[in-house]
């Protein structure tokens, strides 16, 4: 017998380690083919330098999986990356389209893929095997000393992947995909790099490309949210005038970036994605697009969907996965406008509506609650608290101080606001008054002065539909003193004159007194203000209300040092300071420590009243109340600047500055600016 057998069945004779009856095999290698398959592009291509950067990193070896949603621009990305390399890979580069999201066909199997690559690789068509693991074997050992390049473009899942995987160490992989793929970054070690919008300066430079105007350029990328296949469809209409595509998006959204070719058609792309979705999870799809606010955590979103917030995870994870929905690093759930205008179009078609302001109300009441629940731990006294009534079902976030407690409000703000916006659509009242009174102390920490106003005027409106005289003189006091921090004096007395009138107990009308000697404090009348002052302290006083009083004795000490007569102002501020702190009001205990600072400096202690703004400080900021912080080192400068301690006023009125600035209190940044301006330098 022989000791080897030779064959040239379609090419060069290679010996294997296969080993049949005792003798050594050779097996035939097809010819080094050298495929170029990367698919031509429009020449539109713009930005991208994080992500083409992170693409770099990854070498010539590995798998990197682009994800994001259909029309983000996944295949542009790999495919001009692909291009600008092609230099790295000399054995060629291998491209197929899986076709997992597509309007007209099923996902290609990955058996037809694999044909296509072995035929591109050399392999005739007789010469495949038929099995289908066979034919991955064959394209792993014709690939296991390769440096090729293969890019799986529109892929549907790991388990359409993974047999067109190549073999060895040498083959660089880019997979584009809606889905996550998970189980190639946990099994094959795949990086995950997932495609954003183009910036607003990238989506500008690509329709300018195609438009020859620049001003409303701008207002097109922008109403296409940077998102690239709109930008690429308005950019094949740069034939029409700029101001009527404008307005088309404008008037009609995403309906306006639809077209007659389902693969330039945005909706079109969108809709491939949720088809491919269960039912519960085109339920969640839907609810998530019309939840109120820009994100939603999970707490919340358990309540939108009326599920455990476990299960909520869950679907919100698999609108994740396939690049419906964003996860921020926070754990926050967000969509992008364009694919939440298609979440709300489908829930409006798919769901009744009954359903769908069910689920409103769910998420309002939970924003209400939680509010209420964080006001209360940011330990104001005399707050209703109903955070020991656990309500069948229902998981909020819970408080361990009031730092969590002001973090929360922080993070939820403006989906507050949205919820209360969708309160007053639909005339939930109540919901309505209670966004506005649960917001009051973090409003003032934060200085949010304009959208108390809006709040207390949406509060009062529905006081009024509610009938209920408390609600009432509640929302006009509240509003005229929003009106006050405007300079808007005349509308914010009467406002309150309305609500003496409402003021149907003592209690009410002490808390309307207090509000109108501010009022009058703000206009420098320091005089009727201590009389209101005065009046409200009196009535506390019958009520018995030692907290009340101890808010009264402040005011009036603080009016009484205006009028000049500031060692009867300091009885006062320091009867306010020890009944505040017997009564734990961290809030108004630090700004009884302010008036005795400003009383003071006003008598010439100037080093008393530094350590009493000291003193306030660490109240304020334990208490994470940055507007009264800045007010306070603004009154520290001063005193700095009277012993001559420049650095110190200085740095006092920087820190301020800053503070201002980041709450957007334009008016008080401008006269801290002009106080250090007349600080100079030195």
């Amino acid at each position: 017998m022989r000791n080897e057998v030779s064959g040239t069945v379609f090419g060069a004779v290679v010996q294997t380690n296969a080993v049949h009856g005792g003798l050594h095999i050779h097996q035939p290698e097809p010819p080094r083919v050298v495929p170029r398959q990367l698919p031509a592009m429009a020449n539109r291509f713009v930005g991208r330098a994080s992500e083409l950067a992170e693409l770099d990193t990854g070498g010539d070896a590995g798998i990197s999986v682009i994800g994001g949603p259909g029309g983000i621009g996944k295949t542009w990305l790999a495919v001009h990356w692909a291009r600008e390399h092609a230099d790295r890979f000399p054995d060629g580069q291998l491209f197929a389209d899986l076709r997992g999201f597509s309007p007209d066909s099923a996902p290609m199997p990955p058996e037809v893929a694999l044909r296509g690559f072995l035929s591109a690789l050399g392999v005739p068509s007789p010469h495949v095997p038929a099995d289908p693991h066979a034919q991955a074997a064959l394209f792993r050992s014709l690939t296991a000393d390769r440096r090729l390049l293969v890019i799986l473009d529109n892929a549907r899942d790991s388990a359409q992947v993974s047999p067109l995987l190549p073999g060895g160490d040498r083959c660089r992989v880019l997979i584009t995909s809606r889905d996550r793929l998970a189980g190639l970054t946990a099994t094959r070690g795949a990086r995950y790099l997932r495609a954003d919008v183009l910036s607003d300066v990238d989506a500008h430079a690509l329709l300018s490309l195609q438009f020859n105007t620049s001003g409303p350029v701008g207002e097109l990328a922008r109403l296409c949210g940077g998102f690239p296949l709109a930008l690429s469809i308005i950019a094949t209409r740069s034939h029409l005038d700029v101001a009527e595509l404008v307005a088309d998006l404008r008037e009609a959204g995403l309906d306006a970036l639809d077209d007659g070719d389902p693969a330039a058609s945005l909706p079109a792309v969108f809709s491939w994605s949720y088809q491919a979705l269960p039912a519960d999870q085109a339920r969640a799809f839907g609810l998530l697009g019309i939840a109120p606010g820009a994100d939603i955590g999970p707490h919340a979103a358990a309540r939108l969907l009326d599920q455990p917030v476990s299960s909520a995870k869950r679907l919100l994870r698999s609108l994740v996965d396939a690049s419906l929905a964003g996860q921020t690093s926070s754990g926050r759930y967000e969509m992008h406008d364009l694919l939440r205008q298609d979440a709300i179009a489908r829930a409006r078609k798919n769901m009744p509506e009954a359903d769908r302001d069910a689920a409103l109300r769910r998420v309002v009441e939970f924003y209400n609650y939680a509010a209420q629940v964080a006001e209360h731990a940011l330990g104001v006294p005399g707050t209703d608290d109903e955070s020991d009534q656990v309500r069948p079902g229902w998981e909020i976030s819970r408080f361990d101080d009031q730092a969590s407690a002001m973090a929360w409000f922080d993070a939820e703000y403006h989906n507050l606001l949205a919820a209360q916006h969708v309160a007053v659509g639909h005339g939930w009242h109540e919901a309505v008054w209670r966004f506005a009174w649960n917001l009051v102390t973090y409003r003032e920490r934060r200085g949010r002065t304009h959208d108390s106003l809006a709040d207390w005027a949406a509060a009062l409106a529905a006081a009024e539909q509610l009938g209920n005289n408390g609600m009432r003189c509640t929302a006009h006091r509240f509003y005229g003193n929003a009106l006050a921090e405007l300079r808007q004096y005349d509308d914010a007395l009467d406002h309150l004159r309305r609500a003496l009138d409402l003021s149907d107990d003592r209690l009410a009308n002490a808390e309307t007194r207090r509000t109108l000697a501010w009022i009058y404090g703000q206009q420098g009348d320091f005089r009727q203000a201590l009389d209101q002052a005065t009046v409200a302290l009196t009535t506390y006083r019958q009520a018995g209300d030692r907290l009340g009083e101890a808010i009264a004795l402040n005011a009036t000490g603080w009016y009484t040092a205006h009028l000049g007569d500031h060692e009867r102002a300091r009885q006062l501020c320091t009867e306010a300071l020890v009944l505040n702190r017997l009564h734990h009001n961290r809030d108004d205990e630090a700004n009884a420590l302010d008036n005795l600072g400003y009383i003071a400096h006003h008598t010439g202690a100037y080093a008393e009243a530094i350590e009493r703004y000291h003193q306030a400080l660490a109240l304020h900021r334990e208490l994470d109340d940055t507007y009264f912080t800045a007010l306070t080192l603004e009154q520290l400068a001063f005193s700095h600047n009277a012993l001559g301690q420049h650095e110190h006023a200085v740095a006092a009125c920087q820190e301020a500055l800053r503070l201002y600035l980041a709450q957007n209190c334009a008016e008080d940044a401008a006269r801290v600016q002009n106080q250090l301006d007349a600080l100079g330098p030195r």
